[in-house]
């Protein structure tokens, strides 16, 4: 790899990159550009995330990436839910071997060397309601809150539950640190996902 390139990815300002990013950052012609970026890829400093989606690697690299961040590069707009939000939550034993998030775009599944991403499709409007955005030294990442991952765990697996008592079972939530869910809060998500299975769940739960 020429000493230039090299140059321009340690220099760039985030260790993730589009196509379009590497268009604006080696101006060349599309053959002459393809080249530079498989010399690239064999030399390991580029790393093939998906289509279309890179990330810098070797000594270019200033972390290793976080399964979480690296999600939001795969699909967006995307944020980490369903398992993966209940584990970091601290509310599910189980490990989880691969990343789930859900997205406005269509659900998909996405492999590559740092493990598996697993997405889910959920209604545009309000997308982000009960998400917050967390950082920490090895990433920033988009998670959604611990009653948002419930209520999407049920949406997106198509649970017909009357209450919290069948989640606790199939998943072994501990509900001794879950805090009772707002009123308020879980009328709006009756609002937002317009689901009749969701608005029993919750209003078993409330009532429970």
């Amino acid at each position: 790899m020429s000493i230039q390139i090299e140059k321009k990815l340690r220099e760039y300002p985030s260790d993730y990159l589009t196509y379009a990013d590497l268009c604006a950052l080696l101006p060349s012609t599309d053959n002459a550009r393809y080249a530079q970026v498989k010399r690239a890829l064999k030399e390991g400093l580029l790393l093939r995330l998906t289509k279309g989606v890179y990330c810098r690697g070797g000594y270019l690299a200033t972390k290793m990436p976080h399964p979480f961040e690296l999600s939001h590069y795969l699909r967006w707009p995307s944020y980490v839910s369903l398992e993966s939000a209940l584990s970091y939550h601290g509310l599910i034993p189980e490990a989880v071997y691969s990343t789930t998030s859900v997205t406005t775009m269509r659900k998909t599944t996405v492999t590559n060397s740092f493990g598996a991403f697993n997405f889910k499709t959920l209604p545009k409007s309000n997308f982000f309601m009960g998400v917050s955005r967390e950082s920490n030294e090895e990433g920033t990442f988009f998670i959604a809150s611990p009653w948002k991952a419930i209520t999407d765990y049920v949406y997106c697996y198509k649970k017909n539950w009357n209450n919290l008592e069948p989640f606790i079972e199939s998943l072994r939530l501990d509900d001794t640190i879950l805090i009772p869910i707002n009123p308020d809060f879980a009328e709006k998500l009756i609002q937002y996902y317009d689901c009749a299975r969701i608005s029993k769940f919750l209003k078993g739960t409330l009532s429970s």
